[in-house]
């Protein structure tokens, strides 16, 4: 136990100097309860990546939905014999 003496008398120190960051993190820790109390997020996601999707697609389809109906309506036209 002897030889550790040398390092323990300088955690005084090392106190002083974290004490503005221990002070803070424990003044914030009702903060963290108040926030950890809240519902899980996993979900949250999802709320703008399904009604972005929707929005993809139907640009898309506003995009090329006619360019494709001419295109399926041209192959599908039978010509008349002269």
């Amino acid at each position: 136990m002897q030889q550790k003496v040398g390092i323990f008398s300088q955690v005084p120190a090392g106190l002083n100097r974290y004490r503005p960051l221990v002070a803070t993190m424990q003044a914030n820790v009702d903060n963290y309860k108040q926030v950890n109390s809240l519902p899980s997020f996993r979900l949250f996601a999802w709320f703008f990546i399904v009604p972005g999707a929707l929005l993809i697609f139907l640009s898309g389809y506003g995009l090329f939905g006619a360019w494709t109906r001419t295109r399926v309506a041209a192959h599908r036209a039978h010509p008349t014999p002269a």
